[in-house]
């Protein structure tokens, strides 16, 4: 008999045996993390994942109930869900129905299982419909009980559940899913109070599939003591024909874990994003950073041969108006100009230069190359055979300035070829083609000089980063192997604790806050429980006549029916079957702490069973 106020529990859960996104085990974790007491798997269909669930689940000692979300349809209401709780997973009949419904569900389309004996996440089908009172029938014939699935849907309003509970009570329905926890509070109410009218049970959960659905939390449902413990004796009660045998030869239960899926988790969760950090950094300086700034630099020096260009027209149009006045004719302008012009030098070195030609490609003053002047080269052609001048006229006249790529010599150097990129403007009172260039060489020079600089600071950028990194990286891998070694001592200390429970000739309970956590195959005999069933139960609901008090773990000691009782000392005392007899026994009790938890370890002996 539970003392506290609220349960949470979570008996609505999915995992990768159906369309849920996480193995049994991981979903268990998650579980413990949201302080869930009890649990139950129900995938769709199908029971095959609750072994791993229950393996799982006792290693945080949370309570297990055994689940399955069976798909359903009714008359007029269309497609229904049913949670069976309590079943026995083994029933010859119920697995063989639950094939035959798997079969039936588009037939070869389940994707092959996998060597853990999992498919896919989301990729199961879902099973061809039962009709509900078959599927309400089949559970009962396991030993479970039925509750309808998320009573609320769009298409189905309150006076349709009303309806819908109405007939399934009369098929025999055990309960609803009250405390469903995507349903407001208000809603959930209803459902209570419905529940109440048509004298049915009530559980809660999320239907969680993933982590990646806010809308569904793990952490399930808070349902009232009373109600919970009216679904418990529900199940309890479901149990009673089930016989418990002698117990076997102990035997050592080995509590599946993963140490290896545990790292593999620490490598995607950590170090991945480490390595695709690192790389998307260098993939940003290489691939987006250093291209758009030698794209910047190239566009900016092309400015400035523009506006260099444009510089020399303007002065050209003072020589203009000189002409005429004072006695200067328009061809001592010229040659004014152009001796000025060819006199021009810029650059780091002062040797880039500009040239002279016209309109009819020929040249009119070339500083480096005076051997063209007054030359036509219309038929010039460069190292790729472009004619450039008449490319320089055409430009000129068609658009009034542009740029030309070509092949020419290095500044004064005509020895040396190198490609060339100038830009050419049209002074339109003289005809003449203005023209100034940079070579591609140089700019490439200035960005890899620039490049190296900022090369040098990005690397201590990097550096630094990796080394945060890599500082992150060992804390999170300390963290990870802390987590595994607390890990395997817990599971260790529950191995322990279970193979030394199962070794006993006598009755052996460990509880924790109360709850029968481990038990051995001995005091299932002399109570006549199954295990499962007394993974639901105080050690409060085996004594006769225990009253509800304020302390779960401190509740069973004060309703010992002792004269007197102190821990680590046998007491004589007498506790309730499963049939409702009572069993005269010898009980002693010691305090301990187990995962975090406060518990006993509780012997009993029974001298009618030893004998």
């Amino acid at each position: 008999m539970n003392t506290a106020t609220a349960i949470r529990v979570n008996l609505h859960c999915h995992s990768t045996f159906s369309d849920g996104d996480l193995a049994p085990e991981g979903l268990a974790e998650k579980l413990a993390g949201a302080g869930v007491q009890f649990a139950a798997l129900t995938d769709h269909d199908t029971t095959a994942g609750l072994a791993r669930f229950k393996a799982a689940l006792s290693r945080f000692s949370i309570g297990y109930v055994s689940g399955v979300e069976l798909t359903a349809q009714h008359s007029g209401y269309g497609e229904i869900h049913v949670l069976a709780y309590g079943i026995d997973a083994e029933h010859p009949e119920f697995q063989e129905r639950l094939h035959r419904l798997r079969a039936q569900a588009s037939r070869g389309s389940w994707p092959p299982l996998s060597s853990d004996g999992q498919r896919q996440a989301g990729s199961a089908p879902m099973a061809k419909p039962l009709p509900l009172l078959e599927a309400i029938n089949l559970v009962h014939q396991s030993g479970g009980l039925a509750f309808l699935s998320h009573p609320f849907t769009p298409d189905r309003d309150v006076q349709q559940v009303e309806r819908l509970l109405k007939e399934d009570q009369a098929a025999g329905l055990d309960g609803i899913e009250a405390f469903y926890s995507p349903y407001p509070r208000e809603v959930q109410q209803r459902l209570v109070r419905l529940a109440e009218r048509f004298g049915l049970l009530v559980i809660g959960g999320s239907d969680f599939h993933g982590p990646d659905q806010p809308d569904t939390p793990i952490g399930g449902s808070d349902i009232p003591t009373t109600q919970w413990d009216a679904f418990r004796h529900a199940l309890l009660k479901a149990h009673r024909s089930i016989k418990v045998p002698a117990p076997a030869k102990a035997r050592r239960l080995l509590i599946p874990h993963g140490p290896a899926a545990g790292w593999k988790k620490f490598l995607v969760r950590i170090v991945l994003p480490t390595l695709v950090a690192i790389f998307l950094f260098f993939g940003m300086i290489f691939g987006v950073i250093i291209p758009s700034f030698e794209q910047k630099l190239m566009d900016r020096k092309r400015e400035t041969i523009r506006d260099l260009t444009g510089f020399v027209c303007r002065t050209l149009a003072d020589y203009d108006r000189e002409t005429g006045g004072n006695g200067i004719t328009r061809a001592a302008a010229q040659a004014k100009a152009a001796a000025w012009i060819t006199k021009l030098r810029y650059g780091p070195e002062g040797k880039d230069y500009f040239w002279i030609s016209d309109l009819q490609a020929k040249m009119v003053a070339h500083p480096y190359r005076s051997d063209l002047d007054g030359q036509d080269l219309s038929h010039f052609v460069d190292q790729r055979g472009h004619r450039i001048f008449v490319e320089f006229a055409r430009i000129a006249r068609e658009k009034g300035g542009g740029y030309v790529e070509y092949i020419w010599q290095w500044k004064d150097d005509p020895r040396r070829l190198v490609p060339k990129q100038s830009y050419v403007s049209l002074f339109a009172p003289w005809g003449w083609v203005i023209g100034t260039g940079l070579y591609i060489e140089d700019v490439q020079a200035e960005i890899h000089r620039l490049m190296k600089d900022m090369l040098q600071l990005m690397l201590v950028i990097i550096l630094s980063l990796v080394g945060l990194l890599f500082v992150i990286v060992r804390e999170s891998l300390r963290i990870e192997r802390e987590r595994h070694r607390m890990e395997d001592v817990l599971r260790h200390s529950h191995e322990t604790y279970r193979t030394l429970a199962e070794a006993a000739t006598e009755g052996i309970i460990l509880a924790l806050n109360g709850r029968c956590a481990v038990v051995n195959p001995m005091i299932l005999f002399m109570l006549g429980y199954t295990e499962e069933e007394m993974m639901l139960m105080d050690l409060i609901d085996l004594l006769p006549d225990a009253a509800i008090r304020d302390d779960p773990g401190l509740a069973w000691m004060r309703s010992l029916q002792c004269s007197e009782f102190s821990l680590g000392h046998p007491c004589e005392t007498r506790l309730k079957r499963k049939d409702g007899s009572l069993v005269d026994v010898w009980l002693s009790a010691s305090p301990l702490t187990f995962a975090g938890k406060e518990g006993f370890i509780v012997i009993i002996r029974s001298e009618s069973v030893n004998d």
